[in-house]
């Protein structure tokens, strides 16, 4: 792991206990089975919102795209700007209101 990765922003946690990388992307875990409804295949966690601010949502990759579960909608959102995990961060890094980052919501595949 980087050690951009393995520093997150505030507010977001790479520690094991909150991750649970196993409950939610194992091979029946929500954040798989959401991520494999949208249509992608071997998503791999990032991050998650810390239980501190909410734990509802998680971060992950899939191929070289950047995503983000809403755990309590149960929606995919990819990350377009920027489209990479390292320019990601550096903007989630940056003071509330300035940084600047776009999303799409990614829809079902049917």
């Amino acid at each position: 792991m980087s050690s951009q990765r393995a520093n997150p922003p505030d507010g977001w946690s790479v520690a094991d206990e909150d991750m649970q990388i196993s409950l939610y992307w194992g091979d029946v875990g929500e954040g798989k089975l959401a991520a494999n409804t949208v249509g992608l295949n071997a998503p791999q966690p990032v991050m998650i919102k810390s239980r501190d601010t909410g734990g509802d949502a998680y971060v992950f990759t899939s191929g070289d795209k950047v995503y983000l579960w809403n755990m309590t909608m149960g929606n995919v959102w990819q990350y377009t700007k920027p489209a990479d995990l390292d320019g990601l961060l550096t903007e989630m890094r940056k003071p509330a209101g300035t940084n600047d980052v776009d999303m799409e919501l990614v829809h079902q595949v049917v």
